[in-house]
């Protein structure tokens, strides 16, 4: 071990090491003095262990130029400026996004009365105020303002509802949430039990019918301010409206927030959709093929890919079979499991559009409340509805599977078209009858209404 010592300090003697002065000795010690401060300040604990090696490193050069240690004064600095370095590019995006949080102020609102055109301090229910800002603020409808609060924020929570609606509710459904002033898309993701009136017993239940009472589990699509009823009535109480006929569905209250929204946080990356669209030389789209089984989706689907790959085009076909013998596999074909296929589905494809890709899905996909909600994740500018709207009869005289033969004779329930409904799509981007076409004038046809989507 002494040999190998020796060696190491003869080669060090040998190297022409730039002198360091007294002053990035104490330029050091105080950036890391400083740095370590603001940490602390900050709470930032994740760096604290790096940062105190930074002080450490900070005695042991005092040391060394107390004793004209040249050789490891001139170590100890590199290595000192290689950690400061090494924190603020591990730490980056975390900092950065601390001290954003430091940066944001308080916003000073003042009330002024409609019919006295100067400041007060208070007002009540009933009378019209204009609220004026200190600064510009993106500021609507559904927005709160609180002094001395901090009230709940999120996008998940539990609440009891009594259903109202003609239609029964089963998880998965779309609905237009209000709170307060606040309208907001939103989904009933689970049914946790719904209350027999008779015992008050909680009672599992996969679907809600008119009158009845249940607690469920509800997303919406963004995060809003809300507060248990029992706390802020006004913050704590809902309605849930029908986003096709705008009937009133539901009423109830907010239980509580779900506390798994506070454990997550969207990271954004530094390579974007944009970079990976320009990259392929294309504009990422989701083309989402409807229509009755048999229509000629797939093989629809199947050729327009072929000609999209053969302009240089980078695609992704998603085929309702296949899917469902995949990621779905665990899903049957009620009405529930058939909304929970169309929103993994949609959120395939946004994963896909993010990459850059050009996606075509082929499904049934028989509810106009789905369909949306798809176009809701995947974005409105990303997707392009085409209703495939062959008849019902050509789809049964195909029946390439038998499928229709076997819904007729009760082999198969809950067969769309048969015994289960297919709703017809509102505005689709394009609409194809498939019936006495030949498959190149089907695409063709399509590919013609597309080109201009495209780009």
């Amino acid at each position: 071990m002494r040999n190998i010592t020796d060696v190491l300090a003869r080669y060090l003697s040998d190297i022409n090491l730039p002198s360091v002065s007294i002053i990035d000795v104490i330029e050091i010690i105080l950036i890391s003095f400083f740095v370590y401060q603001f940490m602390v300040w900050i709470k930032f604990t994740r760096a604290y262990t790096l940062l105190k090696g930074l002080l450490v490193i900070g005695a042991f050069l005092i040391i060394a130029y107390i004793f004209k240690m040249n050789t490891i004064l001139w170590i100890v600095s590199r290595l000192a400026g290689a950690l400061i370095t090494a924190i603020v590019v591990i730490f980056q995006p975390e900092l950065r996004k601390v001290i954003e949080q430091l940066g944001q102020k308080k916003i000073m609102a003042s009330i002024i009365p409609f019919d006295a055109g100067k400041e007060v301090t208070e007002s009540s229910r009933g009378h019209a105020v204009t609220i004026s800002l200190d600064r510009e603020v993106d500021v609507s409808r559904g927005c709160v303002l609180v002094h001395n609060a901090k009230p709940k924020t999120g996008n998940l929570f539990t609440a009891k509802i009594l259903w109202m609606d003609d239609t029964h509710l089963v998880a998965g459904k779309n609905y237009l949430l209000k709170l307060g002033t606040k309208m907001i898309p939103a989904v009933v993701m689970n049914i946790k039990y719904k209350i027999d009136v008779n015992t008050g017993n909680e009672v599992h239940a996969d679907a809600i019918y008119k009158n009845e009472i249940a607690a469920c589990d509800i997303a919406v699509s963004d995060k809003i301010v809300f507060e248990k009823f029992k706390d802020n009535h006004a913050l704590g109480s809902m309605i849930l409206i029908d986003r096709i006929t705008n009937m009133t569905s539901a009423c109830g209250v907010i239980m509580h927030a779900l506390r798994r929204t506070d454990n997550l946080t969207w990271h954004e990356m530094d390579i974007t959709r944009e970079f990976r669209a320009q990259q392929k030389g294309q504009t990422p789209k989701t083309i989402w093929l409807t229509g009755l089984s048999g229509s000629g989706k797939s093989t629809l689907a199947n050729e327009l890919e072929k000609r999209l790959v053969a302009l240089g085009k980078h695609t992704m076909l998603l085929d309702g079979d296949n899917v469902r013998m995949g990621l779905n596999k665990n899903l049957g074909f009620k009405e529930a499991d058939r909304i929970e296929n169309i929103r993994r589905i949609a959120e395939v494809a946004k994963l896909m559009n993010d990459a850059g890709l050009i996606v075509i899905t082929s499904f049934i996909s028989p509810y106009v409340r789905d369909r949306r909600n798809a176009r809701e994740i995947i974005g409105e500018d990303s997707f392009i509805e085409v209703y495939v709207s062959t008849p019902v009869e050509e789809c049964e005289k195909r029946d390439v599977k038998g499928l229709y033969k076997k819904a007729r004779t009760g082999e198969i329930p809950n067969f769309t078209g048969i015994s289960s409904p297919y709703e017809v799509p509102e505005h689709p981007e394009v609409t194809i009858d498939t019936t006495g076409k030949s498959l190149e004038d089907s695409v063709d046809y399509v590919m013609a209404q597309l080109e201009e989507k495209l780009g």
